[in-house]
């Protein structure tokens, strides 16, 4: 930043597996020296013209405000640069600290789309999984009629051997729960908030 003038610079964060969290979201994009579209808020430096330009945290979000930020500087024509060697590894937790952050970031991400419109056109390509996930969870009822149904899940289980994928399929349906009961206005957290 003082070096560059750059004024966002968004550092690696270790996830609980080991990789770059970075490398998960765009994993094409993670060498120093590039260009990030979003940024998660746990290692992030933010000159304060960015918030001059563009406001501050959307907190009625939720769990999105950080992506929410990164998606309006990037549409104010401002860059994110990546900077590896800022590396820190946070304390993710247990399992079920895991889960409560995933429920969390399902009904955030139903708020940001809400919020960014023009971004929906991307949703397939950028979040395959959100929708493919909280579909399969809409649709289970059909399992009651067509017990095959249920095989479905054996694909991503057996496609990331290595991945941890019963913690991942785990996760992915409790943040498809999460999209869905804010989609449908079932409250599944304590203190969600209607406020949109």
């Amino acid at each position: 930043m003082l070096d560059e003038g750059e004024a966002i610079v968004a550092g690696a964060v270790r996830s609980k597996y080991g990789s770059l969290v970075h490398s998960e979201i765009e994993p094409r994009e993670v060498s120093d020296g590039n260009y990030l579209r979003e940024f998660s808020n746990l290692n992030v430096a933010l000159d304060r013209q960015v918030f001059d330009s563009i406001g501050s945290f959307d907190e009625q979000l939720g769990f999105a405000e950080d992506v929410d930020l990164a998606w309006r500087a990037t549409d104010a024509g401002l860059a994110i640069r990546f900077a590896s060697s800022a590396l820190i590894d946070p304390d993710w937790g247990s399992f079920r600290d895991d889960l409560s952050r995933a429920l969390r970031y399902g009904v955030g991400q139903v708020r940001l789309y809400r919020k960014h419109r023009a971004r929906r056109r991307s949703l397939f390509h950028d979040e395959l999984f959100l929708v493919v996930y909280s579909s399969y969870l809409l649709l289970s009822p059909i399992a009651l009629v067509f017990p095959a149904y249920l095989m479905i899940l054996v694909i991503p289980l057996v496609l990331n051997p290595r991945r941890h994928p019963f913690p991942t399929v785990l996760y992915q349906f409790v943040m498809s729960a999460g999209i869905l009961s804010e989609l449908f206005h079932i409250p599944l957290l304590r203190s969600q908030r209607r406020e949109h």
